[in-house]
């Protein structure tokens, strides 16, 4: 464990000292078990140790109720109030703290700090952490520079995701800032909030100047008046304020400030970055004076963060494809997209459209695409929604039609949905129409392009992967089989043409059920990385996503625009098959619940999936593995 400026360990304060004055002795025991090895550092409203424990020296960051202007520590140890007049605040801020703590147990998400345990000892209360080494977000951005927008966004939707959790357990932050967001190992893509509390405490002890209780620059209008009704939507504020500072370089001003007059309304001309400028109209809601006019909840923002996302995962595809190289487009700061350029005729242009209006809905789009043979006979408007159409004139709008893009849709599809949904659709279609597979087959390629993960199959062939195994222990070697237990009327097996693949080897295998149901495949590399294959995303190369009873599906499926093929390295790999009988999402076990645990790797994928079969009925869920070996 470091100490100084490199990475080191989250303590309430940035300042790691052994010298704080009413501090605990090194040495000196908490708990009955926690050995304190040296002084983090104090806030207004507590100390933090570095404190150890157990057989192999665990490391702990415990916190410690001591308000400074309230209490101080006696020669005993003991902690105590300054005078009867401060009793009564001492302790309602120190019932505030272990409410704090009760609540903060319940929060268990990896983005969020860990609350292992709180005690009482010492006249004072203590909160039991663990230690988050890396670096805060601040200390990142100081050497690095502002944020890419992408880069941004990485960090966002995990703080999204953990925020939600803490307002879902009636908790608030109240003091989000860049130095209160910890970078796991120094990860961006590992965020970690901590130190909660800071102006709770203060508003249950009332003691405290509003200089010592807010962060200017991040701290929301309401938070300048103990009587304000603060709730969801002032943590968001502060969010959208570090989201500010990490792209632009500067704080926001003074909340009060822009209660008069706010030098905020022009910041989108000032924005630097061509990418992300659908990001500004999302970052000024998360940022109004006025509470009403935020996002209500972490979930709302993130929603919206995470269609910009999909939107420039569509853009990266149609830059990939020889088909729609010659397109470009710009992001402009009222959040909508012009895209020009030309391609080879409507059907492809209007493939692209759709593509894009599917990773957001809401998505304004100016199409000013040209072609190079035939003419636009059916040019979106910037706000027009899908729809199916009547005519015939339009044929990759009847194809999308065909493949159920939703007329006025107003939520997000997957990325990837509406090119897998064009693709697979394509292809009936020209099973159905010869004459027409001409017309057609440019669009078909341009839908793998965009959307299909058919990269996901030929570059993790060698990560789909098992000699046959069944989540609860039994086996079929024979054939090279895995399924549920006998005892559960609802089955799904796994069967692989055989269990060693040399690199190169062509690659499929095929996945059955016993009754109707929706399915997910998740293969596990030999670097223990976790890949999930959701039909709804990839339906050219898996189908639909219902299995029928008795069907055998083999994967990739026949018309599959590609092969899959087993790359290296070498070493043991894993595929494993949900089905459930309702949908999936609905379950608790879908790609969306599913996604997270999977970037983290393979222990905590394991341990979250089994977390949620257990508590699903037996009779709507089966799933089943099987490993095989690659040389």
């Amino acid at each position: 464990m470091q100490s100084g400026t490199g990475h080191r360990p989250h303590g309430e304060c940035r300042v790691m000292t052994d010298n704080v004055a009413g501090a605990h002795p090194a040495g000196r025991i908490l708990g009955s078990r926690l050995r304190v090895e040296r002084t983090l550092g104090r806030g207004g409203f507590a100390i933090t140790y570095l404190c150890r424990a157990g057989e192999y020296d665990k490391a702990f960051a415990v916190k410690e109720f001591l308000p400074i202007s309230l209490a101080v520590r006696g020669v005993d140890g003991v902690v105590r109030p300054l005078s009867e007049d401060e009793q009564e605040m001492f302790d309602r801020g120190l019932a505030d703290f272990i409410e704090e703590g009760r609540r903060l147990l319940k929060c268990r998400h990896p983005n969020v700090v860990q609350v292992e345990d709180f005690f009482e000892e010492y006249g004072t209360a203590y909160l039991v952490m663990e230690c988050v080494e890396g670096e805060t977000l601040s200390q990142h951005v100081a050497r690095e520079g502002a944020l890419s927008a992408r880069q941004l966004v990485t960090v966002l939707l995990p703080v999204l995701d953990a925020l939600q959790v803490v307002h879902d357990n009636e908790l608030l932050h109240r003091d989000l800032t860049p130095n209160n967001i910890m970078l796991r190992g120094g990860d961006l893509a590992s965020p970690v909030l901590i130190d909660f509390g800071a102006a709770r405490h203060a508003s249950a002890i009332r003691s405290y100047s509003i200089a010592q209780v807010c962060s200017d620059g991040y701290s929301p209008p309401e938070q300048y008046d103990f009587r304000g009704k603060q709730g969801p939507y002032s943590d968001i504020y502060a969010l959208g304020c570090i989201a500010y500072r990490c792209l632009m370089g500067e704080r926001t001003p003074f909340a009060v400030e822009r209660l008069t007059q706010d030098p905020m309304a022009d910041w989108a001309a000032r924005f630097p970055q061509a990418e992300g400028r659908l990001l500004v109209p999302i970052i000024s809601k998360a940022i109004a004076v006025e509470a009403a006019d935020r996002h209500q909840s972490a979930a709302e923002l993130r929603a919206e963060i995470e269609a910009v996302r999909r939107v420039w995962d569509e853009l990266a595809r149609m830059k990939a494809s020889e088909l729609t190289r010659d397109v470009t487009w710009e992001e402009r700061t009222d959040g909508s997209l012009a895209l020009a350029g030309t391609v080879a005729n409507d059907e492809v242009a209007s493939s692209v459209v759709a593509a894009l209006r599917n990773a957001s809905p809401r998505l304004v789009v100016h199409d000013d695409l040209r072609v190079r043979s035939g003419v636009r006979t059916a040019r979106l408007t910037a706000t027009q929604v899908l729809t199916r159409p009547s005519g015939i004139a339009d044929m990759a709008t009847r194809v999308a039609g065909d493949a159920g893009l939703p007329a006025g849709a107003t939520e997000p599809m997957p990325a990837g949905t509406a090119a897998a949904s064009l693709g697979a659709t394509m292809l009936r279609w020209q099973r159905r129409n010869p004459r027409q597979s001409a017309l057609l087959g440019a669009a078909a390629v341009l839908a793998v392009a965009l959307g299909l993960s058919y990269g996901l199959w030929t570059r993790t062939g060698g990560t789909a992967t098992a000699v046959a195994k069944v989540e609860t222990g039994t086996s079929d070697k024979a054939d090279k089989r895995a399924e549920t237990p006998v005892d559960n009327p609802f089955q799904v097996h796994i069967e692989l043409p055989r269990t060693r693949f040399k690199v190169g080897d062509d690659f499929s295998f095929v996945v059955k059920a016993n009754k109707d149901c929706n399915f997910l495949i998740y293969t596990v590399s030999a670097a223990d990385k976790v890949e999930l294959h959701d039909p709804k995303v990839s339906g050219a190369f898996m189908g639909d996503p219902l299995l029928r009873a008795g069907e055998r599906r083999e994967i990739p499926v026949g018309t599959a625009p590609g092969r899959a093929r087993i790359n290296p390295p070498a070493g043991p790999y894993q595929i494993g098959a949900v089905c459930g009988r309702e949908d999936l999402d609905k379950l608790g076990i879908g790609e969306t619940q599913l996604r997270r645990p999977a970037q983290e790797g393979r222990r905590s994928f394991a341990f979250t999936i089994d977390q949620i079969v257990n508590r699903i009925d037996r009779s709507k869920l089966a799933r089943a593995t099987v490993t095989y070996e690659v040389e």
